[in-house]
C-alpha cells in the first residue's frame, strides 16, 4: 500500500535547493521504500514549477521552445504519434515547425 498522495510542493522540495528540508528528505526515503500515488496532472504541474523556477533564475534552462507544460504536452503527443498539430497558438505553431511537425490549419 502506498504511503501517501503526493502533490507538487513536495516534489519541489526534493528538486529545488532553496526548498529542501530534512523533513522532505526523510519523506523521500519513505516514498522510495513504500511508494506513493499522485493524480495524472502532477507531471504538468511539475513542468510548470520547473519552468517558473527557470524564469526566476532558480535553475538553468533546459526547455528548448519556452512552452507552457500544457503546450509542451500537445507538442510531445503530436511528435510521438507522428501526427499534425492543430493549433492557432503562435508559440506552439513555431515550436511544431521547428521540430518538423505539420501544423493545421495550414
Amino acid at each position: 500500500m502506498s504511503l501517501c498522495v503526493l502533490d507538487c510542493s513536495t516534489f519541489a522540495a526534493w528538486v529545488l535547493a532553496d526548498e529542501a528540508s530534512a523533513e522532505a528528505d526523510k519523506l523521500l526515503e519513505q516514498v522510495v521504500v513504500q511508494g506513493a500515488i499522485a493524480p495524472s496532472i502532477l507531471s504538468f504541474e511539475i513542468m510548470n514549477v520547473l519552468i517558473q523556477a527557470e524564469k526566476r533564475g532558480r535553475i538553468t534552462s533546459a526547455h528548448a521552445h519556452g512552452l507552457t507544460s500544457y503546450d509542451a504536452a500537445y507538442l510531445e503527443l503530436a511528435m510521438r504519434e507522428g501526427l499534425p498539430l492543430a493549433t492557432t497558438d503562435k508559440a506552439l505553431r513555431r515550436a511544431a515547425s521547428k521540430v518538423g511537425l505539420a501544423v493545421l490549419p495550414s
